[in-house]
C-alpha cells in the first residue's frame, strides 16, 4: 500500500465553486481510495490574493516530505493549477518533489 499526502489549494472566489475545498477533497479522497493508498495527511491552503499568496500549507507539505520521505510514494492534488501557479513555480516544486523520490499526481490530468 502506498502512503500519499494530499495538498489542496483555493481561493476566497473558488470557495463554492467546483473548485472549492470540500469538492477538491472529496474527488481526491475518491481518487486515494479507489486506488487503494494510505492517506497520511491533507495541507489545505487557502489563498486570499494573487498578488501575495501565502504559501503556508506548501511550506508544511514540503516540509513534511522532506521529513518523511521514506514514508511518502505521492502527493495528490485536484488539479495541477492548484499545485502551481506559474510554469516556473510547477517546474521548481516538481523537481523538489523528484529529488525526494515523490511522485505528483493530479486528479483532474493525467
Amino acid at each position: 500500500m502506498k502512503n500519499v499526502v494530499l495538498y489542496i489549494r483555493s481561493n476566497t472566489v473558488e470557495r463554492l465553486s467546483k473548485n472549492g475545498v470540500r469538492n477538491q477533497k472529496k474527488e481526491c479522497l475518491n481518487y486515494i481510495s479507489q486506488r487503494g493508498w494510505n492517506l497520511l495527511k491533507i495541507f489545505k491552503e487557502k489563498v486570499t490574493s494573487s498578488k501575495h499568496p501565502r504559501t503556508t500549507g506548501m511550506s508544511q507539505l514540503m516540509k513534511f516530505c522532506r521529513e518523511n520521505k521514506e514514508e511518502i510514494g505521492f502527493v495528490v492534488v485536484y488539479d495541477i493549477n492548484r499545485f502551481a501557479q506559474t510554469p516556473a513555480e510547477l517546474i521548481s516544486r516538481h523537481n523538489y518533489f523528484r529529488k525526494l523520490g515523490i511522485t505528483v499526481f493530479s486528479v483532474t490530468r493525467i
